[in-house]
């Protein structure tokens, strides 16, 4: 009986911990890279905006996916975002673009492997 009471105990405890660790979790230094980070904030405004009202005639309408490139996290934007027609910008935490070292094979590299299951924000249906 002892042993039992010891084993709840030791799952309930490491239940608690990995929750906190869940919680403490962060992206790129934030916990809400949508709200933190002003860079993605605005173009999150911006898409907001373009939903409710096509204030950018469309080019905010899209998903925005959290996917890693050589082990950072980055920001794959599939939106046009007034490019006329290209659809997938790459953030790095700073808000800079992903350059992929000007190759395109590192592009094409990274596009067929993104996974796009990890959606932080969409004002398109899924």
């Amino acid at each position: 009986m002892k042993a039992l009471f010891g084993i709840i105990l030791l799952l309930t405890f490491s239940c608690n911990n990995a929750n906190e660790a869940e919680k403490n979790s962060s992206i790129c230094g934030v916990n809400d890279p949508v709200k933190d980070l002003p860079w993605l904030r605005d173009i999150v405004n911006k898409a907001d905006q373009d939903k409710a009202n096509k204030t950018y005639l469309g080019n905010y309408l899209g998903k925005i996916y959290l996917e890693t490139y050589k082990g950072n996290s980055v920001f794959l934007c599939d939106m046009a975002m007034g490019s006329g027609g290209l659809a997938g910008y790459v953030f790095r935490c700073n808000g800079t673009k992903e350059e992929f070292n000007n190759d395109p094979k590192e592009v094409l590299l990274f596009f067929n492997s993104a996974k796009k299951t990890n959606v932080i924000y969409s004002n398109v249906p899924f």
